[in-house]
C-alpha cells in the first residue's frame, strides 16, 4: 500500500514516487486530483483510494506546542513576529545549495524579520547549506539542528511567515493559516493552497514575497486557506480500507489499465 500516491514534486522524489506506484497494489491519495494521476499511470480504478494525507491528521489532533510553552522553552517573546525558515537542498542542484540559502538569509536581513532556522535534511548539498547558515549568522536569527515535533508545529502555527522550500509550507502550513513563501522548484507540481507565495532563488524576489506575506490582507487570505491534503481523517480511512481489504488474486495480480 502506497500512502500519498499521485503527488508531484520538483525533486528526485517524484521519480521514486512514480516507481513505487507501479510496484504498489493499493494507493492512498490525498485528494481526487492525485487519485486521477494514479489512474493515468495505468492503475486499475479500485486500487486508488482518496484518503487524505496522514500528516494532516497530526496537525488537527496534536500535540502542538502553545505560544507560552515555546516562549518558556526557547526564551523568546511570542508577541514579536518571526519567520520559520526551512530550506533543503534540491538534489539536482546540489552545487548551488549554498548560494541558494544565502539569498534567503540576505532577504530576511533585508526585511529585518527575526527568524528561526531549522537545519536541512541529509540530502546531497545539505552540508553546503549548513556552512552558509553558520557563516551568515546575525542577531535575531536562531538556529536549530532539530526540534521536537510538537515544538516545530507550534512554531509553524505561531510564525508570521514560513520561508524556504520544505513541503511543510505547502502541505502543513495551510492547516494553521500560516503564510508561506515557497522558494525555487523543489515543490514544483505540488498542489498549493491560498497561503503560498512563490519566489525565485533571488534575495529581492524572496524579500518582496515575505513583505507581501506578512501584510494584514494576505494573512487574512491565508487564514481562510483550505488544506488540499486532507481533513484530519486520513488514518482512519486508511485503516478501515486495509481492515476490509481482501488479499486475493484480484489484488495481487496487477493488470495495467492503459
Amino acid at each position: 500500500a502506497h500512502i500519498q500516491a499521485g503527488e508531484l514534486t520538483g525533486n528526485v522524489d517524484g521519480t521514486v514516487r512514480h516507481a513505487i506506484t507501479k510496484l504498489a497494489h493499493i494507493h492512498f491519495a490525498a485528494n481526487d486530483e492525485f487519485a486521477q494521476r494514479v489512474l493515468r499511470l495505468g492503475e486499475q480504478p479500485f486500487r486508488a483510494v482518496v484518503s487524505g494525507a496522514p500528516l494532516v491528521d497530526e496537525l488537527i489532533a496534536g500535540p502542538v506546542a502553545t505560544a507560552d510553552e515555546l516562549a518558556a522553552r526557547h526564551r523568546f517573546d511570542p508577541h514579536v513576529p518571526f519567520a520559520l525558515v526551512v530550506q533543503h537542498p534540491v538534489t539536482e542542484e546540489e552545487e548551488a545549495s549554498g548560494a541558494q540559502v544565502a539569498e534567503t538569509v540576505h532577504a530576511l536581513a533585508e526585511v529585518d524579520l527575526p527568524a528561526f532556522f531549522i537545519y536541512p535534511n541529509a540530502d546531497a548539498g545539505s552540508e553546503a547549506i549548513r556552512i552558509e547558515l553558520d557563516r551568515l549568522r546575525r542577531p535575531g536569527f536562531r538556529f536549530f539542528r532539530n526540534l521536537p515535533r510538537a515544538d516545530y508545529l507550534g512554531l509553524m502555527k505561531q510564525a508570521a511567515v514560513m520561508v524556504g522550500n520544505s513541503s511543510s509550507g505547502v502541505m502543513e502550513a495551510p492547516s494553521f493559516g500560516t503564510p508561506a513563501v515557497n522558494i525555487g522548484r523543489r515543490q514544483t507540481g505540488r498542489m498549493q493552497a491560498s497561503n503560498v507565495i512563490n519566489a525565485d532563488y533571488d534575495r529581492h524576489s524572496i524579500a518582496a514575497a515575505i513583505r507581501k506575506a506578512v501584510t494584514d490582507e494576505f494573512r487574512r487570505e491565508a487564514s481562510l486557506a483550505t488544506n488540499p491534503y486532507g481533513d484530519g481523517m486520513a488514518s482512519s480511512r486508511i485503516v478501515e480500507t486495509l481492515r476490509n481489504l481482501e488479499i486475493d488474486g484480484t489484488l495481487l495480480n496487477k493488470e495495467m489499465a492503459y
